[in-house]
C-alpha cells in the first residue's frame, strides 16, 4: 500500500495528515491557513511526500446527509485534482469531536493549534481501516 495525504478542510484552516504504506502510520502533519497561498503550500507537500492519493474529509450531519460545508469540501477536492494525484472524498463524521477527545487535557491554546491536523489524521486512519477491509 502506498502513502496518502489527508485534508480536513475548513474555511479558515486546512488540517493535513500523512501516512499509510511507505509513509508509515497516519500522523498529523501540519495546519495550513486557508488563503490564497494554501494551494501552493499543498503543492509543495505533494512534491515532498509523493502520496499516491489525496483524501479529503467530507462532512455529513448526524442523519448522514451532506452539510453546507460539504459543498466547499467538494470544491476543494476539485481544486486538488490539478496536482494529478487521485483525490478521494471520505466521510469525516465526528472527526473533530474525536480529535478534541484525543487531545484531551492539552491547554486550550495548544489544542486549537493542533485540532485540524489531528482531525485529518483521524480521517486518514478511518480511510485506511476501511480500505483494507
Amino acid at each position: 500500500m502506498a502513502g496518502y495525504l489527508a485534508f480536513d478542510y475548513g474555511s479558515q484552516r486546512i488540517g493535513v495528515a500523512i501516512g499509510g504504506g511507505k509513509l508509515g502510520r497516519p500522523q498529523a502533519l501540519t495546519i495550513i491557513n486557508n488563503d490564497k497561498l494554501s494551494m501552493s503550500t499543498i503543492q509543495t507537500l505533494i512534491k515532498e511526500h509523493k502520496p499516491t492519493k489525496l483524501i479529503v474529509g467530507l462532512p455529513h450531519n448526524l442523519d448522514g446527509e451532506e452539510t453546507a460545508q460539504s459543498k466547499e469540501c467538494r470544491k476543494f477536492a476539485h481544486q486538488l485534482e490539478e496536482f494529478k494525484t487521485p483525490v478521494v472524498l471520505y466521510d469525516e463524521s465526528l472527526s473533530s469531536e474525536r480529535a478534541e477527545h484525543r487531545l484531551g487535557l492539552l491547554p486550550l491554546r495548544k489544542k486549537k493549534r493542533q485540532l485540524d491536523a489531528v482531525s485529518a489524521q483521524i480521517i486518514l486512519e478511518d480511510y485506511i481501516a476501511h480500505a483494507t477491509k
